[in-house]
């Protein structure tokens, strides 16, 4: 290969990724909305809070959302045992997908 086809190839992988890197950060695939009826599971004792759990049954997933350190009830529109829809990002764990970030919940009639 050539010194100036080598410069091209560079250059054109240099763009590639630099087209990538300006995606806007609101255009996120992980990304997920999860309703159903809310359970609470106690997983450690001497826990601040449960873990939360919804089965989304038209989705067929499982959304998981700890609560641990956020100071508050970050669900607090949805009780447990109650239809509820919590939209955020998410970290796939297994078949699991594991609330990080939550950017809204409230009730699903």
């Amino acid at each position: 290969m050539t010194l100036g086809k080598m410069r091209a190839v560079s250059l054109c992988g240099f763009v590639f990724a630099l087209a990538f890197a300006c995606v806007p950060a609101n255009a996120q695939s992980n990304r997920i909305t999860c309703a159903g009826i809310l359970i609470d599971v106690d997983m450690r004792t001497n826990a601040e809070w449960p873990l939360a759990v919804i089965y989304d049954a038209d989705g067929h997933y499982t959304c998981t959302i700890d609560r641990t350190g956020s100071g508050h009830e970050p669900l607090k529109p949805c009780s447990a045992g109650e239809k509820c829809r919590v939209v955020g990002t998410f970290r796939k764990v297994g078949h699991t997908y594991s609330i990080r970030i939550i950017d809204s919940v409230d009730r699903a009639d």
